[in-house]
Formats: structure tokens, sequence, C-alpha cells
């Protein structure tokens, strides 16, 4: 299985999270707030885990940014 890009793996996570919403505004007409209340924390943990996939990309990218610089100067 090849590994996802960043980008990737953020246009995936927020297919899952307009799908969660749909789903939670479905649950609200219904008045199920049960159902509600786990789709939001569901939804709750897909932002999280865009905001991780985000800060590593950053980070990496900030990682290979100062890497060249090292090696020019040793």
């Amino acid at each position: 299985m090849a590994e996802r890009t960043p980008t990737e793996e953020k246009v995936e996570l927020k297919k899952r999270i307009r799908a969660l919403k749909a789903r939670r505004d479905d649950a609200i007409s219904r008045k199920a707030p049960q159902e509600t209340a786990s789709l939001r924390r569901g939804l709750r943990a897909l932002k999280k885990r865009i905001r991780i996939v985000v800060q590593d990309a950053k980070a990496q990218a900030a990682a290979a940014a100062v890497a060249p610089k090292e090696g020019a100067t040793a």
C-alpha cells in the first residue's frame, strides 16, 4: 500500500468529516441525542487528526529546508 501525502490524507479526512456532518444533522433532526453526541465526538477526532497531519507536514518541510543548509556548511 502506497503511503499518502499529507494533502491526500487531509482531503480524505475532510470527505469523512462532511459525511459525518450530514449524519449528525440527520440525527439532530430525528432528535437522537446519543447518536448526535457520538457523531460530534467523531467529528472532533477527525478535526484533531487534520491538525496533527498539517502540523507534521509543516515540521517536515521546515526540517527539509534546514537540512541542505547544514550539509553545505560542513
